[in-house]
């Protein structure tokens, strides 16, 4: 029987922190960086016209249950209802979809200040009919989630088509914008959910920008 290893180190602790001893009353300084908490939003960055195209590119495709999983085996239907539909960056069709958003997250960037390689797993289109929802979950997870960096949401419904369906960020309570063409950009490690829908179908396109694992 092999006994529990020691809690003591065999030899003398090498620190890898540096200690800061303020002065008397006074706090230490750090440099601070709120954009690592913080949604950001563009408004009206896809026209209604370009909304509804992506819609019907959406709805040619063949749909599926939406899963909640965290990159594992693990998945489950309990904790959303809606239904999902894969669009390739690789198809010359979507292309404009992904060379807009791109455009976005350039600007994005700056005020998150992450290091991005690109959009691996495409972009999936969601529709949350009456009763659907998604309960709170982070975007980063085990297998290809642990290197998601930011997620991104663009809303294809018009806000008063439907009630309920808020996508919302859990620490800082704000809510994405509910106007048409509208994109919110998040870190992929921010609690969040989507509403039950009480009224109407709300529709959203989402994708997640990779890069190398947050260190």
């Amino acid at each position: 029987m092999t006994s529990a290893p020691s809690l003591v180190p065999a030899t003398k602790t090498v620190h890898i922190f540096r200690w800061v001893q303020a002065p008397a009353g006074t706090q230490p300084r750090l440099p601070l960086h709120e954009g690592i908490v913080l949604p950001t939003g563009r408004l009206r960055c896809f026209s209604p016209e370009e909304c509804s195209r992506m819609i019907r590119i959406g709805e040619a495709i063949e749909p599926r249950t939406a899963l909640t999983g965290d990159g594992g085996a693990i998945t489950a239907y309990e904790h959303r209802r809606s239904t999902v539909r894969q669009l390739l960056p690789g198809e010359e069709a979507h292309r404009w979809i992904f060379d807009r958003i791109e455009d976005v997250v350039a600007v994005a960037r700056n005020h998150f200040g992450f290091e991005l390689t690109g959009f691996y797993e495409g972009a999936q289109y969601y529709e949350y009919p009456t009763g659907g929802f998604l309960d709170a979950h982070m975007d980063i997870g085990r297998g290809h989630m642990s290197t998601r960096k930011l997620g991104v949401s663009v809303q294809l419904s018009d806000g008063a088509t439907y009630e309920g369906g808020d996508l919302e960020f859990l620490s800082s309570r704000q809510k994405a914008p509910r106007e048409l063409g509208s994109v919110i950009v998040f870190p992929a490690y921010m609690m969040h959910h989507v509403t039950n829908v009480t009224r109407g179908v709300r529709k959203c396109l989402v994708s997640w920008v990779h890069g190398p694992p947050f260190r």
